[in-house]
């Protein structure tokens, strides 16, 4: 719970989300470009359904944003342990004071 709140503040601080902090690469936003390209065609072709559409946009959207999370998490913990051996098996680094 408390690495979930730390994640929390860190990602979605004062300032906002961190996205616009991030220089996405070529390949992200020709990706990018892919996927609305994509969205735009199957708007078209459900378009009887777009509200099923949107749900499931909104549906993946919020799953891509807990994966973030828990991936910040997992992070988080695994530079903690690392930080930790380290501290505990080497003379020269003290990360406890």
């Amino acid at each position: 719970s408390v690495l979930k709140f730390v994640a929390t503040k860190i990602l979605y601080g004062p300032q906002g989300p961190l996205t616009a902090d991030i220089e996405w690469s070529e390949s992200t936003v020709q990706a990018q470009e892919n996927v609305d390209d994509l969205y735009e065609k199957l708007e078209g072709l459900l378009s009887h359904s777009k509200n099923l559409l949107k749900d499931f946009d909104s549906a993946h959207a919020a799953k891509a944003g807990l994966e973030v999370e828990d991936a910040f998490v997992t992070g988080f913990v695994a530079g903690f342990r690392y930080l930790m051996d380290e501290a505990a098996y080497s003379k020269n680094v003290n990360f406890l004071k």
